[in-house]
């Protein structure tokens, strides 16, 4: 096993479950032996491959849904009017600057230059047997990265549709209105307050998918995900939109020390919410809750693991209210 996965990924990466901290010197438990640390290690990594095949599925359903909005609205040539080989420079480019004004452009020569040069399909066989490339061949081979970074700078015409596709109805832009409606009874105006939700609607999706991609780089580099905590967080508007109980998903002190907020609960939450119907939904609850079952480990050793990750004791009923709830 260490021959295959390397000393410092399974001791060092899982055995501080079963360290004294009463020492000077780290040493382990007496009862302690190898198999205990490789079964956090074991839970760990088979945790990363059932989530993500979930974590791909929405990557594509965002890159589709985008790639499409923005082919509706901006037409299909990758080509910027100066560019050689050009068909048409009458067309102005998807990618051209003056669809996003006074908005940051590296990401435009990012995929500009994607869309000229990739080496990978099916981007580098349009770029040889077609004359432009359009938005739904080029997104399949960007980073989920780019895409968020695009996304955000897409003009709200665009974000609104990619946003309605991929959330519930719960967090509709009327969902976000009816919420800054409970928020601000008064002191702001109708349309201080659709601005505001339509503000924090756009956050809401933006930290979901990047609290996403952290957690998918995480699983891709054999990275520990279990007390993995993103740098992108999902706000409270995950319970407070669909104005869900505290006691039914997260209370406002567990939220601030972490839980539901860039954890794996919250991962656990994301995914729940971007499933495409409620039978899917439910269908990755009960796939969590066979996990944690226990029939391939020891109970003890799935004991030892939530504890660590920190998960609430009772986090698989929660996610079921929650779905429910949404």
């Amino acid at each position: 096993i260490i021959k295959q996965h390397g000393y410092y990924s399974i001791v060092n990466g899982y055995g501080d479950s079963f360290e004294q901290i009463d020492t000077k010197y780290k040493h382990y438990s007496s009862d302690t032996s190898f198999e205990d640390i490789y079964a956090q290690f074991f839970i760990d990594r088979q945790l990363g491959k059932l989530l993500l095949p979930y974590l791909l599925d929405i990557e594509d359903h965002f890159s589709s849904v985008l790639s499409y909005a923005v082919a509706e609205h901006f037409d299909v040539n990758n080509f910027f009017a100066d560019d050689r080989k050009n068909p048409d420079p009458t067309v102005i480019s998807y990618l051209s600057y003056t669809h996003y004004p006074n908005a940051p452009i590296d990401v435009l020569k990012q995929l500009h230059d994607m869309s000229l040069n990739c080496r990978d399909d099916p981007t580098h066989w349009y770029i040889i047997n077609k004359n432009h490339v359009p938005s739904w061949i080029l997104f399949m081979n960007a980073e989920l990265g780019t895409l968020t970074r695009y996304y955000k700078i897409c003009p709200s015409s665009i974000k609104k549709e990619v946003t309605d596709e991929l959330l519930p109805v719960k967090y509709s832009l009327n969902g976000f209105l009816n919420f800054e409606n409970r928020r601000y009874s008064s002191g702001k105006t109708s349309t201080q307050k659709t601005d505001s939700a339509k503000s924090h609607r756009g956050k809401f999706i933006y930290s979901g998918l990047e609290l996403m991609r952290e957690f998918r780089n995480c699983i891709a580099h054999n990275s520990r995900v279990y007390v993995h905590t993103s740098n992108a967080s999902l706000p409270m508007t995950v319970r407070d939109v669909p104005n869900i109980s505290p006691r039914n998903l997260y209370t406002n002190e567990e939220y601030f020390q972490g839980t539901g907020k860039n954890d794996l609960f919250a991962l656990f939450i994301w995914i729940i919410i971007c499933q495409p119907s409620s039978t899917a939904q439910l269908n990755f609850i009960e796939n969590i809750r066979n996990f944690f079952s226990g029939e391939n480990v020891e109970q003890a050793a799935i004991a030892i693991f939530l504890k660590k990750s920190k998960l609430p004791t009772d986090f698989i009923q929660r996610l079921s209210r929650f779905a429910n709830a949404i």
